[in-house]
């Protein structure tokens, strides 16, 4: 029954590691602790991974008729019996495969097309859009931007399509990953001299000179080229958050100061109206008051619930240092609309089979 499933998956060239495998652990016994089928999963899942083959687990657990999840838990727990290590795929797994589903009849395509992908896999590491991803995903993404720089021009919905169903994941999560890799890109080749002023709807025609940029990387910068940040993307937005709770909170404290002074009526989560008299009697106070009542009179057309809270807040005591230690939910940090990058190209009989 494993020969043939090993048949089936056109794994014939792991067939003898695949069996040590089965051996190994049924003379260990775990064949009483895993059910069969979950047992022959686990060992080609093994195989799999240690030979560094593109095979999808979704595959390996629809040809053994088991659940996936399964055949994940006992993989990692009886990995050691078996001599394996670390059982994570990669991104480069996966590149030669989705090149050849783009281009199957045309192997020179398909070669340059990995190696492209191959570069924006390497330099999608350095801005850590691997972590926290399937590996599949990053691979998918790079495999359709290196189809993109060949054409010179957004790939079809059919593309993103084939890519998508031969990794077994979701259009819209490629989509995603496809403009996180490609935002990077732009926000790299715009920290060089030559597209400093770059626009996103020429991102695609300029891609192949970005790529030519990317594989000479290793070329010292010259010391008056903007620095990019490669922190991580949740590190960097956490930062974000933190710099506009900071700004929200100086807004705020002045807010909260005007309410105490008379200046404002109300302040925290109720209903708030400026004073007429604190416009009328400004020339009466200090500098430090006035300088007051005009950032207020500025912040109180922008206030939203966030401002609210904090302010409340502030009202109730708490300390600004744990105000901005509290989660507030969702700060948005939306890209500028001209920096959106097109990726519906227009319709194209272009097909992948």
């Amino acid at each position: 029954m494993l020969q043939n499933v090993v048949n089936r998956l056109k794994l014939t060239s792991l067939n003898e590691h695949i069996l040590d495998n089965f051996r190994q652990l049924y003379t260990d016994g775990m064949s009483s602790s895993i059910p069969v089928k979950v047992l022959m999963g686990v060992c080609i899942f093994i195989a799999v991974r240690t030979a560094r083959s593109p095979v999808l687990l979704g595959a390996i657990a629809d040809a053994v008729e088991c659940d996936k999840l399964q055949v994940v838990q006992w993989a990692h727990k009886v990995k050691g019996r078996v001599g394996a290590q670390a059982l994570l795929a990669t991104p480069e797994d996966y590149v030669d495969k989705l090149c050849a589903v783009l281009s199957p009849r045309q192997p020179e395509t398909a070669c340059k097309d990995a190696n492209t992908a191959l570069v924006l896999i390497k330099f999608a590491k350095t801005r850590w859009l691997e972590q926290g991803r399937a590996a599949a995903t990053l691979t998918a993404a790079a495999v359709c931007m290196a189809f993109e720089a060949r054409r010179r021009r957004p790939a079809p919905s059919s593309v993103y399509t084939t890519l998508a169903e031969s990794v077994d994941i979701l259009v819209s999560t490629l989509r995603a990953r496809h403009q996180e890799l490609a935002h990077a890109l732009l926000e790299h080749a715009r920290s060089s001299p030559v597209f400093q002023d770059l626009k996103s709807k020429d991102f695609f025609k300029a891609l192949p000179q970005i790529l030519a940029i990317l594989e000479v990387s290793s070329v010292p910068v010259a010391t008056n080229t903007p620095t990019v940040n490669t922190d991580p993307p949740a590190f960097r937005l956490a930062q974000q958050n933190r710099e506009e709770l900071q700004l929200r909170l100086r807004k705020a404290q002045a807010r909260v100061s005007a309410f105490h002074l008379g200046e404002v009526d109300d302040a925290g989560e109720a209903t708030l109206s400026y004073s007429d008299d604190a416009e009328s009697n400004g020339d009466e106070g200090t500098s430090g008051e006035k300088d007051c009542a005009a950032l207020v009179l500025q912040y109180i057309q922008r206030r939203d619930r966030i401002d609210k809270r904090i302010e409340q807040l502030l009202l109730d005591g708490v300390r600004p240092q744990n105000i901005l230690d509290q989660n507030f939910g969702y700060l948005p940090h939306q890209r500028p609309k001209s920096d959106k990058i097109p990726t519906k190209a227009k319709r194209s009989s272009y097909s992948c089979v």
